[in-house]
């Protein structure tokens, strides 16, 4: 939804030494680095005039890093506004087989 039409959504899933990386990067509106911690917070968003164009209840990366930290691994995000997201899933091969 933030990824305007004829931009891209990447899925990468690799092996990094002992951990799955699941990676979802996009080339959308990106988010500014001092809203990075409120788009995991419940109900948070960012201030991104660009993103606020879209509704939301601002739930679901909050969901999405409970389920994360629950299975013992973490989420991170690279972004850069005006240029889209990466958000990355680390998980311990030794928690997930």
């Amino acid at each position: 939804k933030f990824t305007p039409g004829g931009g891209k959504v990447i899925l990468k899933i690799r092996r990094q030494e002992s951990e799955l990386v699941l990676s979802v990067s996009d080339t959308g509106v990106g988010i500014p680095e001092k809203d990075h911690h409120k788009v995991f917070e419940k109900f948070g968003q960012s201030e991104n005039p660009l993103s606020r164009t879209y509704e939301g209840t601002g739930l679901g990366l909050a969901f999405v890093k409970e389920v994360i930290t629950q299975m013992g691994g973490r989420i991170e995000l690279q972004s850069e506004v005006g240029k889209g997201s990466c958000f990355s899933v680390i998980l311990s091969l030794a928690n997930i087989i």
